[in-house]
C-alpha cells in the first residue's frame, strides 16, 4: 500500500473473485488503486 501511495495512487476497494482453481491467497481479494490522468500529468517530472 506505501508504494502505491507513494506513486501518487489512491486505495479505491477490495473485492472477491470466484476461481475454480485458487491460488494461494486469493481468498485475500484483489485490490484496485487509481489516479486521475490529472494527478499523473501532475506528477509527472518536468520536460517528461
Amino acid at each position: 500500500m506505501a508504494t502505491m501511495a507513494t506513486i501518487g495512487m489512491e486505495y479505491v476497494r477490495t473485492f472477491h473473485l470466484d476461481f475454480d482453481d485458487p491460488l494461494p491467497g486469493t481468498d485475500l481479494g484483489e485490490v484496485e488503486y487509481a489516479i486521475t490522468r490529472e494527478q499523473w500529468l501532475a506528477a509527472r517530472p518536468a520536460g517528461a
